[in-house]
This record gives structure tokens, sequence and C-alpha cells, in this order.
């Protein structure tokens, strides 16, 4: 592998190493937030309204179900 390449791997994973640590924070404070009851991490415009249409909807449709449709499209 030439040069070039070398340095450019190198400098990924010098990358991948520095964020690391931060990824690793930042996903156990998530894990902990997401199990407290009404955890939101929505923007407050798009939870108002997907609120609306879960409301507006079916009775067996929820904020959660709407954005996990929304996520799988």
């Amino acid at each position: 592998m030439d040069t070039k390449h070398q340095d450019l791997i190198r400098s990924t994973l010098a990358s991948w190493n520095e964020a690391a640590p931060v990824h690793a924070r930042v996903n156990a404070e998530l894990r902990q937030q997401v199990q407290r009851p009404g955890f939101n991490n929505l923007n407050a415009g798009l939870h108002a309204l997907l609120q609306k249409e879960a409301l507006e909807g079916s009775r067996f449709c929820s904020c959660a179900a709407i954005m996990a449709l929304i996520c799988c499209r």
C-alpha cells in the first residue's frame, strides 16, 4: 500500500480513537435517559406533529409507532 493510503488510514484510526470515548459516554447517558418514562429526544415541532397524528389517527396508534414507521421507510 502506498504512503498516501497509509497516512489516510492512520489519520482515520486516530480520529476513531479520539471519538470513541465521547461516543461511549454519550451512549451510556442515552441508555439511562431512554429508560425514563416520557423520554423524548425529538425536535419539539416534530414531536408535536407526531402526537397530533397519533391522537387523530387510530386509537391503537402511538407516537412511537408512527416514528418507527418513519424510520423504517
